[in-house]
């Protein structure tokens, strides 16, 4: 990863005033993007997740949100779109070292509680 990568980290963590949980996942996402030259798919996964953040407040108040008619159709979204980000790490990672696709499926695609 080269400086302009690290400093944009820095730089959303300074932006949104919180530190990045997942900084070095971050790291080799973006790397596994710039070898495959394809940044559109973390754009599409950085917005599906910011999405889903939404969504998750939307569940958290939707009893009280007069403007959230279906809790139904928002959990349908959400997991619809748990299922996106999913396939798209999937995609970002599949030409990456069997060491990266175990540490991902054991992360982030198992059904585990860690996961």
């Amino acid at each position: 990863m080269n400086k302009y990568d690290i400093k944009t980290l820095n730089d959303a963590e300074q932006f949104s005033d919180s530190l990045l949980k997942e900084k070095d996942d971050l790291v080799l996402l973006l790397n596994e993007c710039s070898s495959i030259n394809n940044f559109t798919i973390f754009d599409d996964l950085c917005f599906t997740g910011k999405y889903i953040n939404g969504l998750l407040r939307v569940l958290k108040t939707g009893n009280t949100n007069p403007e959230v008619k279906s809790l139904d159709h928002v959990k349908k979204d959400l997991s619809d779109n748990m299922e996106k980000v999913i396939s798209l790490l999937k995609e970002i990672t599949l030409n990456s070292s069997e060491e990266i696709k175990i540490n991902y499926e054991k992360k982030y695609f198992s059904l585990s509680p860690e996961a």
